[in-house]
């Protein structure tokens, strides 16, 4: 008696792990994002195309250079540009801070840093829970708000930002 509950308990067990699995399939999209302060407001980019977040170092300022940018730094042996965000979403600008950290930006074959006043912390948002027509977003350049969460962070798209041909001062040296 014991050995055939032990064979039905074994076949009943081996019938269940034949069985097919149904795999749940994530739909939703998300993203794992950095927020940083600027200016007073909450913003946040995508961390696959943040190479690294160094300390607000001395720039060298390039005489005629455009006003969206703020100078260049030399990191290890490399020379990266900042870009001023607040110039290019029309905010009150001041001083770099003591606080102020160089957020470097990576991807197609284009690398900059931008300027925080702050750091915040890396964490995951559902694509789909973003709020992406608000009166506000549109004051952006096109393209550079993936949306706002509702804390009322704004998530700039790191991807149109690195592509934006109108950063893009020269991209050769004589």
């Amino acid at each position: 008696m014991i050995e055939r509950d032990k064979k039905a308990a074994l076949k009943k067990r081996a019938q269940d792990i034949s069985r097919a699995k149904t795999l749940k399939i994530k739909t939703e999209r998300e993203i794992s994002i950095m927020d940083f302060r600027l200016a007073g407001e909450v913003y946040a980019l995508e961390t696959p195309f943040i190479r690294k977040v160094l300390p607000a170092v001395d720039i060298i300022k390039v005489p005629g250079a455009p006003n969206f940018l703020m100078g260049l730094f030399n990191n290890r042996g490399s020379i990266f540009s900042v870009v001023d965000l607040r110039v290019l979403f029309n905010i009150a600008s001041r001083e770099v801070g003591a606080e102020g950290k160089w957020i470097l930006l990576s991807g197609h074959d284009m690398e900059f840093a931008v300027y925080a006043d702050s750091i915040g912390v890396v964490r995951s948002v559902q694509e789909s829970s973003l709020v992406k027509t608000l009166p506000v977003l549109a004051s952006f350049p096109p393209g550079y708000v993936k949306g706002m969460t509702a804390e009322r962070e704004i998530i700039l798209d790191a991807e149109v930002i690195l592509k934006d041909e109108g950063l893009r001062i020269c991209d050769y040296v004589d």
